[in-house]
């Protein structure tokens, strides 16, 4: 763990419960704390949640606030 933190330090681990946890320094990226009222995704795959998860209007109406729209539609899915 010390050689990905010292690799790329904007990430921090700890110890919980015997759990190691490896997350930002910073905290979660904004986005990622956005609460969606209701969301369901049955016998679809990964690629069809995400889209159906982006198009939700809480996502839709958070990516905006954070201008983030343009970033996520042309590059998520090759950061995923």
């Amino acid at each position: 763990m010390e050689a990905i933190t010292a690799a790329d330090p904007q990430y921090k681990w700890q110890v919980e419960d015997d759990v190691v946890n490896l997350f930002p320094r910073n905290g979660d990226p904004a986005l990622l704390n956005t609460r969606i009222q209701k969301f369901e995704a049955k016998q679809i795959d990964v690629d069809q949640a995400l889209g159906l998860l982006l198009s939700s209007p809480e996502v839709q109406k958070r990516e905006a606030d954070l201008n983030l729209a343009r970033l996520l539609r042309g590059g998520l899915n090759q950061a995923i």
